[in-house]
């Protein structure tokens, strides 16, 4: 198959697959605990081992359906990883425009607040929901804040007019009480679209991980007197992770068991008894 082709059956092979990642208990989802490309191309790669000591694993278990499958989930995962990146990298518009929106809201809720408090002071019945509307805790509640106080102007002009407030200005701010909501809105489908698509990848490595554990127990039981043979079923990446690991550790044991000379007594220096 060219390139296009291994594309489309990859995309069908995910929506063939899509209900059955969604049927994964969320308690058994498992987050990447490598890079996902790393884990696609160990996958391939596993695969091709398989296929070659296939006789072999499928004698204990091991089915040729599973081993084939490596494959398919494989490209499952990559269509689900690339349609997490591709929305991760479109996400961020509407979120910042809500990030920078939310500077100026919180600054208009706050020369609001002052200039009722001071227009309605000689006026307890009003003060008392000037009071009210300061309550909230959260976005969308600042949001409700610049509306009820636009409504709270309109019902009672004349007191922050005597203040010399632009009353025709609450129109205004009404408007733009109405846009702080759609970009508010806005961010948060897309943080719930992003949600959507990263959960959906992550049950995508989960699927592919279940099959990638299978084959790699069944290929360290069936050569465990072989440990070249089982090396060749382990994941390359993690190999390298221990490695280098290891080798700090041991970095870190030696420079500790270094002690400075001038720590360490000189003859005279030691008291005898």
């Amino acid at each position: 198959m060219n390139e296009g082709e291994v594309i489309n059956t990859q995309l069908e092979d995910f929506n063939k697959t899509l209900s059955e990642l969604l049927a994964i208990a969320n308690d058994k989802v498992k987050r990447p605990s490598v890079p996902t490309e790393i884990a696609i191309q160990e996958a391939e790669d596993l695969y091709a081992i398989a296929k070659r000591y296939e006789d072999e694993l499928t004698e204990v278990g091991l089915t040729t359906e599973m081993i084939d499958s490596l494959m398919t989930r494989a490209g499952v995962l990559r269509v689900a990883q690339s349609r997490w990146r591709m929305n991760y990298n479109s996400f961020q518009d509407p979120v910042k425009d809500w990030k920078d929106a939310r500077a100026e809201a919180q600054e208009l809720q706050e020369r609001l607040k002052n200039t009722f408090r001071y227009a309605y002071r000689n006026e307890e019945r009003l003060m008392t929901r000037v009071r009210e509307i300061g309550l909230g805790q959260n976005d969308q509640d600042m949001i409700q804040d610049i509306n009820d106080f636009v409504t709270l102007g309109l019902d009672y002009p004349t007191y922050l007019e005597a203040v010399k407030f632009d009353v025709s200005e609450l129109d205004k701010i009404a408007n733009k009480s109405r846009e702080f909501a759609r970009l508010l809105a806005d961010s948060k489908a897309e943080r719930k679209l992003q949600h959507d698509h990263k959960d959906i990848r992550d049950r995508a490595f989960t699927f592919l991980k279940d099959v990638v554990d299978e084959t790699r127990a069944c290929a360290k039981y069936v050569f465990a007197e072989h440990p070249a043979v089982v090396k060749r079923f382990l994941s390359s990446y993690r190999s390298r992770k221990r490695r280098s690991k290891e080798e700090e550790n041991n970095t870190e044991t030696k420079e500790t068991a270094k002690v400075p000379s001038e720590n360490i007594p000189k003859d005279n220096e030691v008291k005898k008894d």
